[in-house]
């Protein structure tokens, strides 16, 4: 799990710099409509949540640790594993600390992330040019971190629905006729969210069940 938490860290600090940048790009180029503002504020809010917790357990403020003993003393139910979660909670704070003091590891991660991000900003490219519509590098760019804004919302899984919706008026908003930004957004969300999830469920069914104890028996 620290290996997991250490690898969204450097997703993390990748969103954050490309949301920083496309924040700088649409104050300069544009004039962004109020709703925007409500997307980057909820954004901040998360953001800073999170860099605390990231800042609390590299720099051993304990803060978080606090919290999760008080929550052990006051919580009845997880009172009652205590000593287990406190256990655990350590063994994942060392990782994680360790997982990000690695060079080696923080370096290749981040340009792994740089060149996903590079890869969906392509993608969005070639959906709206294969519908007709050229988009500028820079709107390309606004359109990328505003969607990292949206996902980061608390939602249903995948944000389904809010996702669809907010990068559908952010292409609009950037220029793009509704019935092209609707369709490249429906698009990849296709192949991409219930393609990859459908595909994955049908090979779960199929090869995951032969994991489960017993099954092979029977």
């Amino acid at each position: 799990f620290a290996t997991v938490a250490s690898d969204l860290t450097m997703e993390f600090i990748v969103d954050g710099v490309i949301v920083m940048s496309a924040l700088i790009l649409l104050l300069v180029f544009m004039s962004p409509p109020p709703w925007i503002f409500g997307i980057i504020l909820v954004f901040t809010l998360i953001s800073s949540l999170i860099v605390f917790v990231i800042l609390d357990i590299y720099y051993d403020l304990n803060i978080v640790n606090r919290v999760v003993l008080w929550a052990c003393k006051h919580i009845s139910r997880v009172k009652e594993h205590k000593e287990d979660i406190l256990e655990k909670y350590e063994g994942f704070r060392q990782n994680f600390k360790r997982a990000l003091q690695d060079k080696g590891i923080f370096s290749q991660a981040l340009t792994l992330s740089f060149m996903r991000k590079s890869f969906t900003g392509m993608k969005y490219y070639v959906l709206l040019a294969a519908l007709g519509y050229q988009i500028g590098f820079v709107s390309i760019f606004i359109a990328i971190g505003l969607s990292i804004t949206l996902l980061l919302i608390p939602g249903i899984p995948g944000n389904i629905g809010v996702y669809e919706g907010g990068m559908a008026a952010v292409f609009i908003f950037l220029g793009v006729p509704s019935g092209v930004a609707a369709m490249a957004v429906f698009l990849d969300r296709l192949v991409w969210y219930w393609g990859i999830t459908g595909v994955g469920g049908i090979l779960g069914t199929k090869y995951g069940m032969d994991l489960i104890p017993g099954r092979e028996a029977e």
